[in-house]
């Protein structure tokens, strides 16, 4: 009997601590993802329960819409949001703050006080939650890219902006510029690029230090092919052109610290467009086929 006693005691403790994120009901609420609001509202009142030692459900959030605003209840206490500050990447960041903002004040209220209006979080106020980290990301850093037709590998340095959207899309801008050289049968081959691209990422695994990403891109550029013969009696030549082509990459990165972090890139890709030179009138070398690149990148998250 005492052994029965014991255990419906911790089953009854251990239901009253699970601290359940609240319902919400969003009625005929658009434009937010609302899976990312839930887990990013699971992450605040994770940090809340763990700074309050109290629990985190606070019954059913209703959201409501119309033209302009958007209101958030519980319990009887409201906040009010105008659509204009649930615009761009953070949507989902803010609507999860107001609504763990409002499960707080609900839960701390006291028994038998009038309920009243919940003013809306000023966001400069609100510390980001740690795993999400800034929405600018400035990366410069040292890459290689060997063209698998024709032997050619470059080598040369890269600069990139990300910009995060929402919390798990990236899309980036880079511009890189590379130089190789390889030994052919009559000689050596050179070739200088210049190059940009633009595409998107996805984040696939994000913890508090480190993340993993996947996704694809354009890139085009210029590229110069310059011929030197072995011997005198030959004539080498240099051929410049346009080329593009399409990647994919995948990117591990660690934080140093909230604003420093560490990459890994790896891409593949294929030239759709080939600046293309010819050995001895047979053998294809040049900007051309596929080819393999890494990176190693410091950056800066601002």
């Amino acid at each position: 009997m005492r052994l029965t006693l014991g255990l419906i005691s911790v089953l009854v403790t251990g239901s009253a601590w699970a601290q359940p994120v609240p319902q919400v009901q969003w009625g005929q609420c658009t434009g937010a993802d609302r899976g990312e609001v839930m887990r990013l509202l699971d992450i605040e009142l994770r940090g809340d329960r763990a700074g309050e030692g109290q629990p985190g459900s606070c019954g059913e959030v209703v959201v409501r819409c119309d033209s302009d605003i958007w209101t958030l209840s519980v319990g009887g206490i409201s906040q009010r949001i105008g659509k204009d500050e649930l615009r761009g990447a953070s949507r989902e960041r803010r609507l999860a703050l107001s609504i763990a903002e409002l499960c707080f004040v609900a839960r701390t209220r006291v028994p038998g006080a009038p309920p009243s209006p919940v003013s809306a979080p000023s966001p400069e106020a609100v510390p980001l939650p740690e795993e999400l980290g800034p929405g600018w990301l400035l990366e410069t850093a040292p890459r290689g890219r060997a063209l698998l037709k024709g032997g050619l590998t470059s080598w040369g340095a890269e600069v990139s902006l990300s910009r995060r959207w929402g919390t798990r899309w990236l899309g980036y801008a880079r511009v890189a510029g590379e130089a190789g050289s390889t030994r052919a049968s009559l000689g050596e081959v050179s070739l200088r690029s210049y190059s940009a691209a633009l595409g998107v990422s996805r984040e696939l695994l994000h913890g508090a230090r480190a993340s993993l990403s996947a996704g694809a891109g354009v890139r085009a550029g210029s590229a110069e092919l310059m011929g030197k013969p072995k011997a005198a009696t030959f004539e080498g030549e240099a051929l410049e052109g346009f080329w593009w082509g399409v990647e994919l990459h995948a990117t591990a990165r660690w934080k140093l610290t909230r604003s420093l972090s560490v990459g890994l890139m790896l891409e593949a890709g294929e030239v759709a467009r080939p600046v293309r030179g010819v050995i001895d009138g047979a053998n294809d070398i040049g900007m051309l086929g596929p080819y393999l690149g890494a990176s190693l990148a410091l950056g800066w998250s601002f």
